[in-house]
């Protein structure tokens, strides 16, 4: 699965914590339990925008994979900063409507099911370009069908310039992870298909759809991000991630090993570490 929750908070520019706790009462007659149910949660809402964020991966891929297929460990998280997908996770794990108006429900035909989307209108790549069905079923084209989920699509039927319906040999509960990148087909669509998934193209991508953009990239070493400024078009109506990111622009930058990459998020030379399990962390944060 994507790490689509993640990326919203790395977008908010917000704490992983929610509200401040308040302190509670010991349990009496009228308290049943001590105990109170998890709240929702709610992300802690930006303290000012712009400045830079830098994160550190000892597991900093070579170059980035179409997105299209299975990367390094390392790429998926840049690519979800650079691409965006039909729908996305919300930070309670929901889906929303990204690219698509709205989360769509399954129509059952036969022993299979359709799944009609509506793009939000008015969006566009970061060239300016606009972004529409035919980049979806374009995206469709390029994907192998062994890639997991796409092997039980039958097709993608075009049915308006923002609007496709996927059709589905069987019921596939989880067709709300596949598409997570679309590619821009006025970008790629030139390119001979023998020859595309080793075009340079995806070692820093100049045309995007999430809300950064490639501004600087030193293969193996570090890869700069800048605000796409087109990526809030057509999502006013989102309830969340309906403006420009909040950071001015995003580093991915490479360690040696996963001790450098420690001893960095421990002195602050980086802001966020990817590839680090709880126990990595423990040496970290001072905690024994």
């Amino acid at each position: 699965m994507r790490r689509a929750a993640a990326l919203v908070l790395i977008l908010a520019a917000c704490s992983t914590g929610g509200p401040t706790s308040k302190p509670t009462a010991a349990p009496t007659a009228a308290t049943p339990s001590a105990i109170a149910p998890a709240a929702h949660y709610q992300a802690e809402p930006p303290r000012r925008q712009g400045g830079v964020a830098t994160v550190g991966d000892w597991q900093f891929p070579a170059s980035l994979p179409p997105t299209y297929l299975a990367g390094p460990p390392g790429a998926e998280l840049i690519e979800q900063t650079l691409f965006s997908g039909l729908l996305g996770l919300d930070p309670s794990l929901d889906f929303y409507g990204d690219l698509a108006r709205s989360v769509p429900t399954p129509k059952l035909v036969g022993s299979g099911m359709d799944v009609a989307y509506e793009l939000r209108p008015g969006l566009h790549w970061s060239d300016g370009q606009p972004l529409n069905a035919d980049d979806v079923l374009f995206t469709w084209q390029v994907t192998p069908r062994t890639q997991e989920g796409y092997e039980q699509i039958t097709g993608v039927e075009k049915t308006g310039d923002l609007a496709f319906t996927v059709h589905f040999r069987s019921v596939y509960p989880a067709f709300g992870l596949l598409f997570s990148a679309v590619v821009p087909k006025h970008r790629l669509a030139s390119i001979d298909r023998a020859k595309l998934d080793a075009d340079g193209y995806w070692s820093a991508p100049n045309v995007v759809s999430g809300p950064f953009q490639v501004a600087d990239s030193v293969p193996a070493d570090h890869l700069t991000l800048q605000r796409n400024p087109h990526y809030p078009d057509g999502r006013a109506e989102m309830p969340l991630l309906n403006h420009n990111a909040y950071l001015e622009k995003l580093v991915f930058k490479a360690f040696a090993t996963k001790g450098a990459l420690l001893a960095a998020l421990k002195t602050g030379d980086v802001q966020a570490a990817a590839e680090l399990n709880e126990a990595d962390l423990i040496p970290a944060s001072g905690l024994h």
